[in-house]
């Protein structure tokens, strides 16, 4: 068997734009507060979505190999938390790994949601390894148009 030393693309020279999707996240950390839960045995955070809509807020976060057991969900305060943890098991014990890629261990993910959530009606769906959260959101917190007089 012959190892090939692997060699990683060199984006910057193919792509012109290489390193702003870093810096946006960065900014939007720094401006929107990390939804990093700041969890010390985390060692991934899933991709994820929030987006508002005039009624509700919809999250979604893309969990690959995980099942719905194994997510655990709370809002609480109008924080939204996301927890869970992705294993890799072997059928056999491997000595000598050249190459592990793969996600595994502890995430949570914590979304502050900036109006109030009606939590008796929050809904939760799980299918082919994506996530869907739908918090509507209160009376009160729903945009309404408004009348001028005069």
């Amino acid at each position: 068997m012959t190892l090939v030393r692997w060699q990683p693309k060199t984006h910057a020279v193919m792509d012109p734009f290489f390193g702003f999707n870093d810096l946006s996240r960065e900014l939007n950390r720094l401006f929107e507060g990390d939804s990093t839960s700041g969890c010390s045995a985390c060692n991934w955070a899933p991709a994820m979505d929030v987006i508002e809509k005039d009624d509700n807020y919809i999250v979604t976060m893309d969990l690959p190999g995980l099942s719905k057991e194994e997510v655990e969900l709370t809002l609480h305060n109008n924080h939204l938390n996301i927890k869970g943890e992705r294993k890799i098991e072997h059928d056999e014990k491997i000595e000598n790994v050249y190459r592990s890629e793969r996600i595994r261990g502890m995430f949570e993910r914590t979304i502050k949601l900036p109006t109030a959530v009606n939590t008796e009606n929050v809904e939760a769906t799980f299918t082919n390894g994506v996530l869907e959260i739908r918090l509507p959101k209160t009376e009160e917190a729903k945009a309404r148009q408004i009348a001028i007089k005069g």
